[in-house]
């Protein structure tokens, strides 16, 4: 797709990763992302897969390499706190 092309035109250098399959569709964008140079933040309670186990392997892959993980509540409080 062209997204890379939109974000670089719009100066975005960071990307918030939420979904569904975390460990399969969440995780590939997040590590393309990581890949091309984006600052990757994972939301941990915005994301779910349908095993725990395989939702924590991936929280513990980003944080290893490829990002942050954090919550919905910490990124509001940033959120919030720029305005």
């Amino acid at each position: 797709t062209e997204l890379d092309l939109i974000l670089r035109s719009r100066g975005i250098q960071s990307v918030i990763m939420t979904g569904v399959a975390t460990n399969i569709c969440v995780e590939s964008t997040a590590r393309d992302a990581f890949m091309r140079n984006y600052y990757v933040v994972l939301v941990d309670d915005c994301s779910a897969t349908y095993r725990q186990e395989h939702h924590e392997g991936t929280l513990s892959n980003i944080e290893l390499g490829f990002g942050v993980v954090t919550t919905s509540a910490a990124v509001l409080r940033i959120w919030e706190s720029r305005r």
